[in-house]
Order: C-alpha cells, then sequence, then structure tokens
C-alpha cells in the first residue's frame, strides 16, 4: 500500500504507510509502520523509519489532548511582541539549568516548567533529532515551530529554525481522523517472521 497523507502536506499532516506485525516469543503482537508529522511541507524523521504503533499513538493522543482540551496553556504572556526564535528558546529554557542557557539568550526569562511539558511534542523515537513544540497563536491557531538539531540525520534539512500556522480544529481532526483510521489498519497488517 502507498503512502497516505492525512491534513494538508504544505502546512500540517501525519504522512502512513502501512506497515506489518511482528510476533515475540511470548505471543505479544507488535504492529510497525511509517508514520511522521508533516509540518510546512517538511517530513519530520526519516520517512524510511518505521515506528512501533503502541508509542506512536499514545504520542499523538497526547498531542491531540494538548491542541483541544490544553489550548489556553499553550501560550505564556511572555511571548509577546517575541520573535519565534525567542519564543523557541524560552520554551527549551523552562527546562535547562542555569548552566546551559545560551549566553547569548539571557536577556529572555525562564518560564515555568509548565511551558515546557505542554508545549513541546514528544512522540517516540522518530522525531528524537529533531525539537518541536507549538503554542497558541491568536485566539483559534496554532503555530509549530521545529528544528533539527542532529545535522547527522537527513542532512538535507537545514538546521534553521522553521515555523507554521495552522487552524487548530483542522489540527485536532487531521489527528483524529489519522488515529482512527490507522487503528482500523493495523490488524491486517501481514506478520513477518
Amino acid at each position: 500500500m502507498s503512502e497516505i497523507y492525512y491534513g494538508d502536506k504544505e502546512t500540517f499532516a501525519v504522512r502512513y504507510v502501512p506497515g506489518f506485525k511482528l510476533e515475540s516469543e511470548d505471543g505479544t503482537q507488535n504492529f510497525y509502520a511509517n508514520m511522521h508529522l508533516v509540518l510546512g511541507g517538511q517530513i519530520i524523521g526519516n520517512p524510511e523509519e518505521p515506528c512501533l504503533l503502541s508509542l506512536w499513538l499514545p504520542g499523538v493522543d497526547w498531542l491531540q489532548d494538548n491542541l483541544h482540551d490544553r489550548f489556553d496553556y499553550l501560550y505564556d504572556k511572555e511571548f509577546e511582541g517575541r520573535s519565534d526564535e525567542e519564543i523557541f528558546v524560552m520554551i527549551w529554557k523552562a527546562n535547562e539549568l542555569e548552566s546551559d542557557y545560551d549566553p547569548k539568550y539571557l536577556y529572555l526569562p525562564k518560564l515555568n516548567q509548565v511551558i515546557w511539558d505542554i508545549c513541546t511534542i514528544k512522540i517516540d523515537e522518530t522525531i528524537d533529532a529533531w525539537f518541536l513544540a507549538v503554542i497558541k497563536h491568536n485566539d483559534y491557531q496554532l503555530k509549530f515551530l521545529w528544528r533539527k538539531w542532529n545535522e547527522h540525520i537527513c542532512p538535507e534539512v537545514s538546521t534553521d529554525l522553521f515555523s507554521v500556522v495552522v487552524d487548530k480544529d483542522f489540527a485536532v481532526e487531521t489527528l483524529n481522523q489519522c488515529m482512527q483510521e490507522v487503528q482500523m489498519h493495523w490488524m491486517h497488517y501481514p506478520l513477518e517472521k
């Protein structure tokens, strides 16, 4: 089966390539597929790297809950009037020790750890070469911010900071549609030995 995109590939989407299942010695079945967020037309991660669905789907479910149920917490008044770079730094600074602060940004305030917890996107190891964040933008929009931190992974992608603005309801509906359809497909994956 070929790849499926849920959402809009140019702004916010999830790329899905159905996969396979493996059975462990104790009879447990593990399901794998190629699943990637697509932000601003960029696939986040290695498109050839499969993920373990039992890890990826709960990460996406957590993200969907944050976007829908905790939308107002994706913002801090300190974001007002700041550049994307400054906002991105403040989100990471909320989880850093003072000794780790970038001297270039010492003037930025350290925000509550909650900003780090809710604004960072943590799905699984397929995105571990990327720093991803999402914030509330205007009344009904989200702004996704991302940067590749490991220059050796996907060398064709720069380590610049990228951002894209997306309608909140569109993002939540995209994730919901993806999760529902993937959960319907995975039980029919072929067993690999």
